[in-house]
């Protein structure tokens, strides 16, 4: 199985399942109580569905930057981890598309 972090209707990154545990659950720790609104409703197809996909497809623009920032926030603490050089690259990939899309301004 793998999984999806839709950025957009058609801008995805497309994961291995250890990649998604991986990227879901860290980005997860990258919001404020203040922000989990916008984490639920960006991680209900997983948390609620049981889907191996999370989507910022449908945020405004003040949850897709609070997503951006988790995503950063979760991509800094991550690069003092052993194993970070594993995930780089898909680190790249997935703020690129996100900082590509119109509602991303941070």
């Amino acid at each position: 199985m793998a999984g999806t972090i839709f950025v957009s209707k058609d801008v995805r990154v497309s994961v291995s399942t250890n990649q998604f545990d991986y990227f879901t659950e860290r980005v997860r720790s990258g919001f404020s109580d203040s922000e989990k609104v916008f984490m639920g409703q960006i991680y209900s197809p997983m948390d609620d569905g049981g889907m191996m996909f999370i989507s910022a497809e449908s945020q405004d623009i003040e949850g897709f930057n609070i997503f951006l920032k988790a995503v950063q926030k979760a991509r800094k603490k991550s690069a003092s981890e052993k194993n970070y050089s594993v995930y780089q690259v898909l680190w790249d990939e997935l703020e690129s598309k996100i900082l590509s899309d119109p509602r991303g301004t941070l």
